[in-house]
């Protein structure tokens, strides 16, 4: 399996975020693991938009040859609590 990782900054009201995305290779469990051992990679970047309080968007592309690809997502359970959030369109 290939395991792809992504973190990156955003703020509560934000609509869309840019994740750069790693690979990670070396890295031995329990107590094999090293810190020193482990390699990051650059993968690509994904791109999410939260286009309505229902609905999300995963769009990525793949560095080393420009494979791209998307998943669309549908919540299927109501809104959190106080969350802010109705079926329209997030604000900014």
């Amino acid at each position: 399996p290939l395991w792809i990782y992504g973190v990156a900054d955003f703020a509560g009201r934000d609509t869309r975020i840019q994740v750069p995305l790693q690979t990670f290779s070396g890295a031995r469990f329990g107590q094999e693991f090293s810190p020193s051992d482990v390699s990051g990679t650059p993968w690509g970047e994904a791109t999410i938009s939260f286009t309505s309080c229902q609905h999300m968007n995963l769009d990525w592309v793949r560095q080393s040859d420009g494979e791209q690809g998307q998943y669309r997502y549908q919540r299927t359970v109501n809104r959190l609590l106080g969350s802010g959030c109705s079926n329209e369109s997030p604000t900014r």
